[in-house]
C-alpha cells in the first residue's frame, strides 16, 4: 500500500512535469516545491482548520494551481515573452525552488510544528487492514491520466494546446492565444503537484526539504517513461514509484535498516541506466525522427 500511495502521487507529479516541459521545453525544478505546498496546506486544513482530512486535497489542488500561475504570470510568462533561453529559465526555476524552499520553512516554524516532519497518517480512515490512502490516491492517479488524454485526444482545447506545443507562432496566426493556453496548462501542472502533496502527508513523513528529493524521482520517472510522452509518464511514474519504495524494504529486509538511507540512490541508477542504453525511454520520440505529436498519446 506504501508503493502504490507513494506511486500514484509520482505519476501526478511526472504528469505535472509533462505538461511543463511540452509548454516550454523546460525541465522545471521548482515542481517538488510545489509538492510540498500542497502537502503543507492539506496539514493545515486538518491540524490548524480542522476540516475533514480529504478537504484538505482540494485545497492542495487549488494552492497547487494558485502558487504556478502567480509564478507564471510574473516570472515564467515574462521571460518567455522576452525571448530568454531555455537555460536561463531552467536557471529561473532553481531560484523559485530555494525561495519557495526557505518560504515553507519560515511558515514550518511559524504553526510550531511538533515534530521536524509533518504527517497526517494517523487521521486517515480504515477499511479492515487497508488504509484510505491506498484506493483514493490509486483513483487520482489513474483518473488523472485518463481526463488528461480524453483532452487531449477528444476536446477542442486540447487540439488547441497541441496546436501550440506543435508550433505556437502558427498556432497564433490561426486564432489561438498561446498565452492562454500555457496559462491553463501552469494551472492544471500545478493542481496536480499540489493534490500529489496532500497525498503524501497522508502516508509519508514530509518536512520543507521534501521538494528537493523528490525531484531527483521525478526526473527519472520522466526520463524512464519518455519526457514527451502522457502515456510515458503514467507508466514512469508507476514504475519508478512502486520500484522506489519496494526496493528499498526489500534492501531494508535483506540487508539491514541502514539502507534507507540511501533510497535516492535508485532513481540515481535509473537515470544513469535509461540515459546509458535507452535515452528517449519507454515511449519518448527520438528527436531526429519525430513524426508529429500522436506517438507522445
Amino acid at each position: 500500500m506504501a508503493a502504490f500511495t507513494f506511486a500514484s502521487a509520482i505519476i501526478l507529479l511526472t504528469e505535472s512535469f509533462y505538461l511543463i516541459y511540452k509548454s516550454t521545453k523546460v525541465p522545471y525544478f521548482a515542481l517538488g516545491t510545489i509538492m510540498t505546498t500542497g502537502a503543507y496546506t492539506s496539514y493545515s486544513c486538518k491540524k490548524i482548520i480542522n476540516l475533514p482530512v480529504y478537504l484538505g486535497y482540494p485545497a492542495s489542488f487549488f494552492i497547487g494551481a494558485l502558487l504556478m500561475l502567480i509564478i507564471s504570470v510574473i516570472i515564467l510568462e515574462p521571460l518567455i515573452k522576452r525571448g530568454r533561453s531555455l537555460v536561463e529559465i531552467t536557471l529561473a526555476t532553481i531560484g523559485l525552488e530555494i525561495l519557495i524552499q526557505g518560504l515553507i520553512q519560515i511558515y514550518h516554524e511559524y504553526i510550531k510544528v511538533q515534530y521536524t516532519n509533518i504527517m497526517i497518517r494517523e487521521y486517515d480512515f480504515h477499511i479492515g487492514e487497508v488504509s484510505g490512502a491506498f484506493p483514493i490516491s490509486t483513483l487520482f492517479a489513474m483518473s488523472s491520466f485518463l481526463i488528461l488524454r480524453h483532452i487531449f485526444k477528444s476536446t477542442r482545447i486540447g487540439c488547441s494546446i497541441r496546436a501550440v506545443w506543435d508550433n505556437a507562432e502558427l498556432a497564433q496566426i490561426q486564432g489561438i492565444n498561446p498565452i492562454r493556453d500555457r496559462l491553463m496548462i501552469w494551472g492544471f501542472s500545478g493542481g496536480l503537484a499540489g493534490l500529489a502533496g496532500g497525498i503524501m502527508t497522508m502516508w509519508f513523513h514530509i518536512n520543507p526539504l521534501s521538494g528537493s528529493w523528490v525531484m531527483i524521482t521525478i526526473f527519472a520517472a520522466a526520463i524512464f517513461g519518455g519526457v514527451d510522452s502522457l502515456r510515458g509518464a503514467f507508466l514512469g511514474g508507476l514504475l519508478v514509484g512502486l520500484g522506489e519504495i519496494l526496493l528499498t524494504i526489500w534492501g531494508q529486509n535483506i540487508i539491514g535498516a541502514w539502507i534507507g538511507n540511501y533510497r535516492t540512490f535508485i532513481p540515481f541508477l535509473i537515470i544513469v541506466l535509461i540515459m546509458r542504453f535507452a535515452p528517449n525511454g519507454l515511449f519518448g520520440q527520438d528527436i531526429n525522427k519525430r513524426d508529429g505529436m500522436r506517438n507522445a498519446f
